[in-house]
Order: structure tokens, then C-alpha cells, then sequence
């Protein structure tokens, strides 16, 4: 069983090796690829703190759809915040761009 569970996560990625396949462009990749850091970093505590203190038997599955999505939306509002934050003038000088 496991092994076809492994074999199904990573058929997409070997899929990726046919020519048709790899030429398509996926716009929001790039966005899904740069939130994960954030999400990393909030979805243990604020994550687990909601679901053990608002999730129980009755409303599990809405509590978790909607931490996620919740969780979701902030990595994706504080990686805007930082790029704001490194186009402030200190951090441009920093990196030579003032």
C-alpha cells in the first residue's frame, strides 16, 4: 500500500519529463512556492492552538478546511508585507539598489 501511495506523489513529478507537459505554465506556481515559507513558520502553533481549542467531534472538518484556508491567506498577506518591507529605502541600500 505504501508503495503505491508513493508511486502516486510522485507520478506527477515524472510526468513532468514529457515535453508537452513541462511546457505548461502554471502563473500562481511561483505564489504557491513563495507562501510555503510563511506557512511553515505559522501553521504549527496558530494552526494547532485553533484546532485543539475550537475543533470538536461535530465541527472537525470546517475548523480544519478553514484553519487552512485561513492560514492560506495570512502567509500570503506577510509575504506581501515583506516585500514591502524590503522595498523600504534601508533595505534597498543594503542590497545595493538605493
Amino acid at each position: 500500500m505504501i508503495g503505491v501511495i508513493v508511486t502516486a506523489l510522485f507520478l506527477p513529478l515524472l510526468l513532468t519529463l514529457n515535453e508537452r507537459i513541462s511546457s505548461i505554465t502554471v502563473r500562481w506556481a511561483g505564489v504557491a512556492g513563495a507562501i510555503t515559507y510563511p506557512l511553515f513558520l505559522i501553521h504549527g502553533r496558530v494552526g494547532l492552538l485553533t484546532i485543539q481549542n475550537v475543533a470538536n467531534d461535530s465541527n472537525k472538518y470546517f475548523v480544519y478546511g478553514a484553519t487552512m484556508a485561513i492560514l492560506i491567506a495570512v502567509a500570503y498577506l506577510l509575504l506581501k508585507l515583506e516585500k514591502k518591507v524590503l522595498n523600504l529605502r534601508p533595505f534597498r541600500a543594503l542590497s545595493g539598489r538605493a
